[in-house]
């Protein structure tokens, strides 16, 4: 679609906007204006265009949002059910601009670092996260049977998972946004607390906290040893010989806390190392 001269009724060829760029530099985005989140209605326009021909809006998904036209080329939109919509104008079957838009209280749509039924070793750290929904809102997360020992409030947490009594255990997790509107409703997911914790004390780890290396002690009764992060991914592991001793580098590790998990079929033991370069 080709812009218009605004007192002409002839549209410009392209060779001619080529022109008009390279003389002018070309033209600004077209940009739909209007709050990025309501609460109940909006007004959305495209002060800034100019056409003989009407614009077509369309919003994504439908049950959340009623349209009406609003003024010259701009709309109102009437909130249904809180969500997140996709708006968009366009001319003749080609889209001008598009906007996302947050409608009311929509709840948080997933839990970065939790699946329903994923498994946790305990005691130890992990990492959760909610991708925000829109900017400048603040989260308020329920830890279950964890302790959030930093960043309540905000899109992303850390928990320590304490030793269970028994094994497996339920673990649940919930976090709702809080916007100007009011709180959304939780979302909630459930994972399993595995006690990794053995009543062996003759392991030792050291140095630690360590930039180059540890030295793991007395592993001679473990078959496989794991290195997790704080998000519960392994990212080091290898089977063991009946070693009485394991030379661990950890140089490439990142700054952070790491568990260290020593297995033998039904028997666990766990370590926490800091490493700081």
């Amino acid at each position: 679609m080709f812009p218009m001269y605004e007192k002409s009724k002839r549209e410009l060829t392209q060779d001619e906007i080529n022109g008009v760029n390279a003389l002018y530099g070309p033209k600004a985005p077209i940009a739909i204006e209007g709050d990025a989140l309501f609460c109940s209605n909006g007004v959305y326009g495209l002060p800034q265009f100019s056409s003989s021909k009407p614009i077509q809006w369309n919003v994504t998904p439908s049950n959340v949002v009623s349209i009406t036209n609003y003024g010259s080329n701009g709309i109102k939109l009437d909130k249904i059910n809180s969500g997140t919509v996709n708006l968009t104008a366009s001319i003749c079957g080609n889209i001008l601009a598009s906007k996302t838009i947050t409608v009311g209280t929509p709840k948080p749509e997933g839990i970065s670092g939790l699946i329903d039924g994923q498994q946790f070793c305990a005691p130890g750290y992990y990492t959760f996260s909610v991708a925000p929904v829109v900017s400048g809102i603040n989260y308020e997360w329920y830890g279950g049977s964890g302790t959030i020992v930093s960043g309540q409030g905000t899109s992303s947490i850390m928990i320590s998972m304490g030793q269970v009594n028994s094994s497996p255990q339920t673990f649940t997790l919930a976090v709702n946004a809080k916007y100007p509107c009011g709180d959304s409703e939780f979302f909630t997911a459930n994972g399993v607390v595995l006690n990794c914790q053995s009543n062996s004390e003759t392991l030792s780890v050291y140095p630690n906290p360590t930039s180059n290396y540890v030295i793991l002690q007395n592993t001679n009764s473990y078959k496989k040893v794991l290195v997790m992060d704080m998000n519960g991914i392994i990212i080091y592991q290898k089977n063991l010989n009946q070693e009485a001793s394991i030379n661990l580098d950890v140089s490439n590790f990142g700054d952070g806390l790491y568990t260290i998990l020593l297995l033998d079929g039904s028997k666990k033991v766990q370590r926490k190392i800091e490493v700081k370069h």
